[in-house]
């Protein structure tokens, strides 16, 4: 399995095995996704790169209590504490207008009107009420600093995004770069 550098991985991280629960080999995944559900419905999940059974899968508190087949005990469970869930890319239901964050990152940010480029998205910060994008401008620097701005996830801001080309069209608000490239 390739990391986050591949952003079209066949697998995808879903979630991590934080720990233990009960004295029959139960253990609990931490979701990373939105909904513990891409969890509970999958088809097929895996760790470590090798398809595993897991069977009896449940929501309990914002977490996803399940079994692995062939681990019976506490003993034997341990072994998977730590390690990152992972499903098939396929699998993963978005609704219109949804990405995976690692489809988001690299994107080059770009103004819909005037063509100028930003910079790339390098992170996904999640507010609750809309996402917010962090994007940073290199700006020539040798060293790598630059300049980062937040972009807030809203419709009226994100005009397009494609993954194909590897942008993300927007209409900047008034005070988000520099006022001369903003609207009024």
């Amino acid at each position: 399995m390739t990391g986050l550098e591949n952003k079209k991985d066949e697998h995808i991280e879903v979630g991590k095995i934080m720990g233990l629960h009960g004295l029959k080999g139960d253990i609990k995944i931490y979701p990373w996704c939105d909904d513990p559900a891409q969890i509970l419905d999958a088809k097929e999940l895996y760790v470590d790169g090798v398809r595993q059974d897991f069977f009896d899968r449940r929501e309990h508190k914002r977490v996803v209590l399940t079994k692995i087949e062939g681990i019976n005990t506490p003993e034997a469970a341990r072994k998977y504490v730590n390690k990152v869930i992972y499903i098939r890319r396929s699998e993963i239901k978005l609704e219109e207008g949804e990405f995976l964050i690692r489809d988001l990152l690299g994107l080059n940010v770009i103004d819909d009107q005037t063509g100028v480029v930003y910079g790339k998205i390098f992170n996904v910060i999640k507010t609750g009420s809309n996402d917010v994008y962090e994007i940073k401008n290199e700006g020539g620097a040798a060293d790598g600093s630059g300049k980062v701005f937040l972009i807030p996830a809203i419709k009226s801001v994100v005009k397009i995004v494609d993954l194909e080309q590897n942008v993300m069209r927007i209409t900047p608000i008034k005070g988000l770069f520099d006022d001369e490239n903003s609207e009024d």
